[in-house]
């Protein structure tokens, strides 16, 4: 889904990406514990959750400390 150069991805979605990318995968019950999180990026429409694409990556860097804010 995108709209104004927002793009929303699937608490799924994210879970297939996430896991290609790291070397240790996390699991769907931990993608869904993230996206009720007040600081990670993720919207609720009615009952489904999103994830806002471009601001994964900071907020990445962020819990990892690689970026000082």
């Amino acid at each position: 889904m995108q709209n104004n150069n927002v793009t929303l991805i699937s608490p799924h979605q994210f879970y297939e990406e996430i896991n290609r990318t790291l070397n240790t995968p996390i699991g769907i019950h931990k993608v869904y514990d993230l996206v009720k999180r007040k600081d990670f990026p993720s919207v609720r429409i009615g009952r489904k959750f999103y994830i806002i694409q471009e601001e994964i990556k900071n907020w990445l860097e962020k819990q990892t400390g690689m970026r000082k804010n």
